[in-house]
């Protein structure tokens, strides 16, 4: 089942194709928001649906392409067909496919990856972190994200620091991508300011 903002995109991509007089459309998402997902049903309805006749997939490694083949094998083996969404219009503005109760979702997203276990725990994500204070006044912080090279790529250290005085929290830290998915936020430096409000608390110990 497509999600919300799944079924807008579908909308806008096929209306795109249907009447659109330009000749390039660009889909981008974040890791891990259902790009293949949408695409692999993207794929199968448009050739169902003779609203093309053949699709060329191109991507950066070989091994991306072939997860997206075993979906769209996956899909042609247990089909979930899509309805279409019309507006007052008769246009498209998305696409709804039958309903799983919450049990079930649930279960099945542990065992819905097409190349079994393995795949499975591809999908964990891992992070670490730790954090030590000075006098309860100086805190010094650092991390590390994981998310495997097939599922998003995701891989980072974040560094940093705070200070306490009185009822006021000032914390900074500073994030360093390790794989070739650079995150938004590489090379920038966050504040944050936080007041706290009805604590009790004592002068700096100095």
């Amino acid at each position: 089942m497509l999600s919300e903002e799944q079924n807008n995109a579908y909308g806008e991509i096929v209306s795109f194709l249907k009447d659109s007089n330009e000749t390039q459309m660009l889909l981008n998402a974040p890791a891990g928001t259902g790009k293949t997902y949408l695409i692999t049903y993207l794929i199968n309805d448009l050739i169902t649906k003779n609203i093309c006749k053949k699709i060329a997939i191109t991507s950066p490694t070989h091994k991306s392409k072939q997860i997206l083949i075993s979906k769209l094998n996956e899909i042609n083996n247990n089909p979930s067909p899509s309805i279409e969404i019309l507006n007052s219009n008769n246009q498209i503005i998305g696409y709804s496919q039958a309903d799983v109760n919450f049990f079930s979702g649930l279960f099945k997203s542990f065992g819905d990856a097409p190349n079994g276990i393995s795949e499975e725990l591809q999908e964990v994500t891992w992070a670490l972190g730790a954090e030590y204070w000075f006098r309860d006044v100086f805190a010094f912080r650092m991390g590390y994200f994981n998310e495997n090279p097939n599922k998003g790529a995701r891989q980072f250290f974040s560094v940093g620091a705070g200070f306490k005085y009185t009822t006021i929290n000032i914390d900074l830290s500073y994030l360093i991508s390790t794989s070739k998915v650079v995150s938004p936020l590489e090379g920038t430096l966050r504040f944050g300011l936080t007041f706290n409000f009805g604590d009790e608390y004592d002068e700096l110990p100095f």
